[in-house]
């Protein structure tokens, strides 16, 4: 996971940043880290108001770059375009600030996330229902935020979280690397002619890897790579971390060669995302401001899970089959 990896300033061996018993704001109560990344600490609090539990993001104040501050305004704006009415596809925020000695957010707690999911499974790749529920979700997701004219830009599997709470919803996190591409009144930012890497070297688009300004269809080429290795179980270049190689690999590869595919065809909606996206990087100039068309996007993948015999009130994703359970074949 990159930028790349130059925030990558903390380790699982590193002490925790906030203790069990410490009480944030005389209302979060700290029980125990939950998780720890390059960008921080997380945390399992407990509301003391109403007894819910909540996730708090730490971050030092002495790290060289900090992101939560960045986080907590994509967070606060994204809120406005809810319009006070939950549930959104992204974390709801409750509250930040700082101690003496870590920069903090608290916001709602999800559930695990489609990594963790993915290495649930049998055989580390998901049924290929499962695998279009979840680009159609991932690609609803960013239409929420792009609409309010944030990018993510390190759209990958760990970002994206189920509902603790049973309900079938896969909620978008971690904003401390998304950026702003349309002002408050709508203007939009101009191209820049060079842009420095950012995001995760497995996910990123061809663009990012070219240095170029990127756009919303950028997240979206993410979307693409993640749905081939949940189907198809990883990716050629999932062994290298060198940016040039996957480049090299992404430019020559065809992921949707009838030999990685195998037994089956590869999707027609995840054909049809990656000519989209194809097509834009061919007018990159023009697609930069333009808006990726994720209603059709999904309508395409509602109707192959359709054909396929999916029905969305009935039948069940991979993490809600008995492990060992799971197949190709729509329950």
């Amino acid at each position: 996971m990159a930028v790349s990896r130059m925030h990558s300033e903390l380790s699982s061996g590193d002490a925790a940043m906030l203790k069990g018993g410490e009480v944030i704001q005389n209302r979060y109560h700290v029980m125990r880290m939950v998780n720890i990344g390059g960008f921080g600490q997380v945390f399992l609090g407990i509301d003391q108001t109403n007894g819910s539990q909540v996730a708090i993001k730490v971050e030092s104040l002495a790290a060289s770059i900090q992101l939560i501050d960045n986080e907590v305004e994509c967070l606060q704006n994204a809120a406005l375009y809810t319009k006070g009415s939950w549930p959104s596809p992204i974390v709801q925020l409750y509250s930040s600030g700082c101690t003496q000695s870590v920069r903090y957010m608290v916001m709602e707690l999800v559930g695990r996330n489609v990594r963790e999911l993915k290495k649930w499974t049998t055989c580390d790749r998901f049924s290929i229902y499962t695998t279009l529920w979840i680009m159609r979700e991932m690609v609803s997701s960013l239409q929420f935020l792009h609409s309010t004219g944030w990018i993510h830009r390190d759209v990958k599997p760990p970002n994206f979280c189920v509902s603790l709470e049973g309900q079938r919803r896969l909620y978008l996190v971690d904003f401390g690397m998304s950026r702003r591409f349309r002002e408050n009144d709508g203007s939009m930012r101009r191209k820049e002619a060079r842009s420095s890497f950012h995001g995760t070297v497995r996910y990123a688009s061809p663009g990012c890897h070219s240095n170029r300004d990127v756009s919303r269809f950028d997240d979206l080429w993410s979307v693409y790579y993640i749905a081939c290795e949940n189907a198809l179980g990883e990716l050629p270049w999932r062994h290298s971390n060198e940016k040039e190689v996957v480049r090299k690999m992404k430019t020559e590869l065809d992921l949707l060669h009838p030999h990685s595919w195998k037994m089956m065809d590869a999707p027609l909606s995840i054909r049809c995302l990656r000519d989209t996206l194809v097509s834009s990087d061919a007018d990159e100039e023009i697609s930069f401001y333009r808006e990726p068309p994720y209603s059709a996007l999904n309508q395409s993948t509602t109707h192959e899970l359709s054909r396929l015999g999916w029905q969305d009130k009935w039948s069940m994703l991979d993490w809600e089959i008995p492990r060992g359970m799971e197949g190709d074949t729509a329950p």
